[in-house]
């Protein structure tokens, strides 16, 4: 690999990992809007435990996550002082 191309992979890997942070910091805050939440856990399975340890996530979605049978969400939603787990029928 050249001196170019060298660069060039260092600087899309320097933007991949801005944006990852840019985007652990939205999925994280306290004012990360629902839309945003439920798009997360959509987009990518990895984010969903992200998603289910903030308190603003929304209740439906918290439920939705805990049906996934995900141990990663599971250990997050138990974190979560906004989650209450359901009684099983």
């Amino acid at each position: 690999m050249g001196f170019l191309a060298d660069r060039r992979a260092r600087k899309r890997a320097e933007t991949a990992q801005r944006l990852h942070r840019i985007t652990m910091r939205m999925l994280t805050s306290p004012d990360a809007p629902a839309a945003l939440l439920e798009w997360a856990v959509e987009a990518r399975a990895s984010w969903r435990p992200v998603v289910a340890a903030n308190p603003v996530t929304p209740p439906a979605l918290l439920a939705a996550l805990s049906e996934l049978g995900d141990p990663g969400v599971d250990e997050a939603l138990a974190g979560n002082p906004a989650w209450v787990e359901r009684p099983v029928p």
